[in-house]
């Protein structure tokens, strides 16, 4: 293999491998940015639009077993930094230079792109109107300017666009302890000593017993 062709071979191998999953609240969340130039359409080929359930390749990454979030998902992900009051359904918020939004990315999510400091990503759900792929979006504004959350903004579902990506999610499995080795139980001295004495008279008996046997059969 010449030097040109395994160099080509890196970079691609590089460029293909997923940016790092982020763990929030017990869920591995894939980076949204992964999935940009993929419409809602084109997830829903892979993940069930009803259930979430993702089977197969979503651009360069397989996504078998992961899910595809629902707007309750990623509201309960942007509350988890501290979004106040807490988003509930399609809903939105703004705030001049929130804690939670730097906070947000400061935990590794990667931004897509566009609007500076932000992601737009898919979800499963729909809504009405042309704009009918409901795509939660988060902006971490510059300094005196505005931060976003809000899982109402929607995107056309066949369009795919270089700064909107989509939601996934797995749930990281609990690892259950093993249960502790019991606890010896202590015998007290007095204790021990009762059973040795105990076990010392019973053997004395014993002793007796097979004696006096021997002496019965030698008469």
């Amino acid at each position: 293999m010449s030097s040109r062709v395994f160099l080509l071979a890196i970079i691609t191998l590089v460029v293909s491998m997923p940016a790092r999953a982020v763990e929030v609240d017990g869920r591995e969340w894939l980076q949204p940015v992964d999935f940009i130039n993929l419409s809602w359409l084109d997830v829903a080929a892979v993940c069930d639009s009803d259930t979430g359930a993702c089977n197969g390749m979503l651009g360069a990454i397989d996504v078998t077993g992961y899910t595809w979030a629902n707007v309750d998902d990623v509201n309960a992900l942007f509350n988890s930094f501290g979004v106040s009051p807490p988003l509930a359904g399609p809903d939105a918020i703004a705030e001049i230079d929130s804690a939670w939004a730097p906070a947000f990315f400061a935990a590794g999510f990667i931004s897509t792109g566009c609007c500076g400091t932000s992601i737009i990503a898919t979800c499963r759900e729909t809504q009405g109107g042309v704009f009918n792929a409901i795509a939660p979006t988060i902006i971490d504004g510059a300094d005196g300017f505005q931060d976003n959350a809000e899982t109402n903004f929607g995107v056309p579902d066949s369009n795919p666009a270089t700064d909107i990506g989509a939601w996934l999610y797995r749930d990281i499995p609990t690892v259950v302890p093993p249960a502790p080795a019991p606890t010896p139980v202590a015998v007290p001295a007095s204790s021990a000593i009762t059973l040795l004495f105990t076990a010392l008279a019973l053997l004395a008996i014993a002793l007796r017993h097979v004696i006096r046997k021997r002496g019965q059969a030698t008469q």
